[in-house]
Parts: C-alpha cells; sequence; structure tokens
C-alpha cells in the first residue's frame, strides 16, 4: 500500500442503490440535496437579528448594523424556491470510477 489508507467498516457501505452523505442524497437519478434538509430552510422565518443571520449565512461583517428590509426578504424568499425545485447533479456512470 503506497499511501497506507484504511477504510473504517462502520463508516463504509457498499452494493446500496441510494445514500445520504454530507447533505446529500445520492440515487441512480443523480446527486440532489437531501429533502429533509431542504424543508427546514423553507419552513424558516426570516431573521429576526444579526446573530440570526449569521446562523444562516455563517458569517457576515461584524461591525454592520442589522437592518432586514423588503430587498433581504426578496432575496431570502427567492433563495427559499430555489431550494423547493434544487437542481439534480449529473448521476454516477458505471463506466466511469466514482471518487468521492
Amino acid at each position: 500500500m503506497k499511501f497506507q489508507h484504511r477504510l473504517n467498516p462502520k463508516k463504509c457501505t457498499f452494493g446500496v442503490t441510494a445514500g445520504k452523505m454530507l447533505g446529500l442524497l445520492i440515487t441512480q437519478r443523480g446527486i440532489e440535496f437531501d429533502p429533509s434538509k431542504i424543508e427546514v430552510i423553507t419552513e424558516m422565518p426570516p431573521p429576526r437579528s444579526k446573530k440570526e443571520v449569521r446562523g444562516f449565512l455563517g458569517k457576515t461583517q461584524k461591525n454592520k448594523r442589522f437592518v432586514w428590509d423588503g430587498a433581504c426578504q426578496n432575496a431570502f424568499e427567492k433563495i427559499k424556491g430555489y431550494l423547493k425545485n434544487p437542481p439534480i447533479l449529473m448521476p454516477p456512470r458505471p463506466s466511469v470510477s466514482l471518487i468521492l
């Protein structure tokens, strides 16, 4: 073994037709967002504070004043709309190696 990597059998699954991994659903149709994750976001109310915006986006500028206006609400609704009909990435092809 060149790199001496080992597989942990508790974390490996072989011979399945579908599975969830890293918030994605991998099936014969392709790679999709996990519907349970999408539902949480689409049911989420608009943020009411800077802290809630940070939780949604992951980061914001700390020295900026929090203002939630109509443009912010429109962008929030647009993101939720995109998630209701997410794209499906190309399905795995048997002739091509699947590298994760």
